[in-house]
């Protein structure tokens, strides 16, 4: 609006964006305007059209300077301090310069640089970082991650509690929560010894050993039982363990039962065993060297399984042995005493005597002719026990016996016919034997 008293000035303009006055269309000294573009045109000397824009500068159109803009140029690095040259620090490259190549190489294990994706993705999937009693357990409430020794393991976790070993020794339970080991049990890997390291048995065999008795098999010699003082070396050959004797019981592959003793030897020698009792495969008994010891009276071999008619089938009882007989008068004996080393075998209650005298002399010898000293008392059941004799220089004896009564250690001689006693004699040349068979 034009103020009061004073005519306006309007000039040639157009309102059309982008629309630019031709030099036919200004004249000089003449003004055209854009208001659309804020715009101003004259026309120069030249009959070129100018343009004099007349809103702020940006940086998309030209304009007028603003003082903010003015402050921010005027704060810029001045020419001639700008970077003329970029270097790099590795892992960085450049290639130096003012318009410098920067870069940078992929990063390995034994260069640094920058991480690739695939890297990247398998550190990513790497396990997260460990955390006592997150991720990782603990021992006996002491946690695994750490250096140093973890120490013992008790059992409730799995360990031994143990802090060292016997070798060989086997660990066992001591108690319901502790485990030990020591030299009272001790197994080399193929034989176990208790209160004694195992012998060196071949391959083939397995051995219990308790001290220095052995319960032992193997399958390759069939062999199997129980061994004392001794082993079965690589050789096969049996050893002993200590000084002394060695004896072992075989229980063989086809049943058969052999007890085996062997002298007395020095530890590390070869044993050379002698068979003393065999049980063989039809169930027979034999006792190759020594004797069958029936060792409590009253107790022998019975022969019940084939019972006859009979009080006894036991034969508790066999002896031989020697004793003194005398012959004399049942009046008086002889003034010296005139005796004989006798025999007898007693089976069970059986007793078989046997007696002999040579030229002896009975002086003084009266009564009737008698034998005594028998080594066993008769039956008291069995009155008449009657035996063989022979008599030499007797005048009254005639085809002669010898009876044993009851309950009697003397035998009487009888002649058989008639059953007169034969009369002792007083005098020298005398022969008598005897043989009688009677029952206690």
């Amino acid at each position: 609006m034009a103020a009061t008293g004073h005519t306006p000035i309007y000039l040639y303009y157009s309102s059309t964006a982008a629309a630019t006055p031709s030099a036919g269309n200004l004249g000089y000294g003449e003004l055209a305007l854009n208001i659309t573009d804020k715009n101003l045109f004259f026309k120069d000397n030249t009959n070129t059209v100018n343009t004099v824009p007349i809103r702020q500068a940006s940086g998309s159109s030209s304009g007028w300077l603003s003082s903010t803009d003015w402050t921010t140029f005027n704060n810029k690095q001045p020419a001639g301090t700008y970077v003329t040259s970029v270097s790099g620090t590795a892992p960085v490259v450049s290639s130096g310069g003012t318009t410098p190549a920067i870069s940078m190489a992929a990063a390995t294990s034994s260069a640094n640089g920058y991480l690739t994706s695939t890297d990247w993705t398998t550190f990513n999937g790497k396990q997260a970082a460990l955390v006592s009693g997150t991720n990782i357990k603990t021992v006996s409430g002491t946690t695994l991650l750490g250096s140093g020794d973890l120490g013992t393991i008790g059992t409730g976790y799995g360990g031994t509690g143990l802090t060292s070993f016997t070798a060989n020794g086997v660990v066992y339970a001591s108690s319901t929560s502790a485990l030990a080991t020591g030299s009272g049990l001790q197994f080399n890997g193929s034989n176990l010894g208790i209160n004694v390291a195992p012998s060196a048995w071949r391959s083939d065999y397995k051995a219990v050993t308790v001290n220095d008795t052995s319960v032992y098999s193997s399958t390759a010699a069939n062999d199997r039982g129980i061994a004392n003082n001794c082993y079965a070396n690589s050789a096969g050959d049996y050893i002993y363990v200590n000084n002394g004797y060695a004896s072992r019981v075989i229980l063989a592959y086809n049943g058969q039962f052999y007890y085996q003793r062997a002298a007395s030897g020095t530890a590390g020698g070869t044993v050379s065993f002698t068979n003393a009792f065999i049980v063989d495969d039809s169930n027979n008994v034999q006792v190759p060297a020594g004797n069958l010891v029936i060792g409590t009276s009253g107790k022998g071999i019975d022969f019940s399984a084939t019972p006859g008619t009979g009080t006894s089938e036991l034969l508790a009882d066999y002896e031989e042995g020697t004793f003194t007989a005398t012959l004399a008068g049942s009046t008086s004996g002889a003034t010296g005493a005139v005796t004989s080393t006798a025999y007898y075998t007693k089976v069970g209650r059986q007793v078989v005597i046997s007696a002999t005298f040579n030229a002896v002399t009975m002086t003084g010898a009266t009564g009737n002719l008698i034998m005594t000293g028998l080594p066993y008392t008769s039956n008291s059941s069995n009155p008449n026990n009657i035996g063989s004799s022979l008599l030499a220089g007797f005048p009254t004896a005639v085809a002669p016996i010898g009876v044993l009564g009851s309950s009697s250690t003397q035998i009487a001689f009888y002649n058989s016919s008639g059953g007169s006693p034969v009369s002792a004699v007083s005098g020298a040349g005398l022969y008598a034997f005897m043989t009688l068979t009677y029952i206690v």
